[in-house]
């Protein structure tokens, strides 16, 4: 005669589910504390400086066909005092990168992923890449660079070299054992809020 018996899981399945879903909530819940550790390290290591210059040019100068700058006068790699062209010297406040510095978690194919850095219509977009790894900046548009050093004088020069301040890599090396840890609280986290056993 044949036996046979029967062990009915449905209850068993329907607790590792439960269990895996608070897992994966808690999980969720301590990459986003992590991320944000690493968003402020990233925050205190980018460069930044009581304030920077840019320079507007007046009506007069935007007129001119081609952005001529044929008043002031300029020489490859040297200074070159403002002359009053039309253009003015404007003084910007500094750290925009710093308040430019995002996280962003969201859901993969492969489970959660997280990114820090800067939203691509940020003023800083255009050198938070830069101020990482360092390297040079070449004149595309005219003959030379144009930007100011101290708010007094203008500067032109074809190339202007970069040197690198790391903020994001950096982050990174510091929040990752907290990254590592993250499952093991999660797992923590989701027994203590199932009321499992040790």
């Amino acid at each position: 005669m044949e036996f046979t018996t029967s062990l009915d899981l449905k209850e068993a399945t329907a607790s590792g589910a439960a269990f895996f879903a608070a897992f994966d909530r808690h999980l969720e819940v301590e990459f986003r504390r992590v991320m944000m550790v690493m968003l402020r390290f990233a925050q205190g290591r980018a460069p930044v400086g009581d304030h920077s210059y840019t320079i507007e040019d007046g009506p007069r100068e935007r007129r001119r066909a081609g952005g001529s700058r044929s008043r002031h006068v300029a020489k490859p790699g040297g200074f070159v005092k403002h002359q009053g062209t039309g253009s003015r010297i404007r003084k910007v406040s500094g750290g925009t990168l710093r308040r430019a510095l995002t996280v962003a978690i969201a859901a993969t194919a492969g489970g959660l992923g997280a990114q820090l850095g800067v939203p691509s219509d940020s003023p800083a977009a255009k050198y938070a890449r830069i101020a990482e790894i360092g390297g040079t900046v070449a004149a595309k548009k005219a003959k030379y660079l144009r930007f100011s050093p101290d708010g007094q004088r203008i500067v032109f020069q074809p190339i202007v070299y970069r040197a690198p301040h790391p903020y994001a890599a950096p982050a990174l090396a510091y929040a990752w054992p907290m990254v590592l840890e993250a499952p093991r609280r999660a797992f923590l986290a989701a027994k203590a809020q199932l009321g499992l056993g040790s």
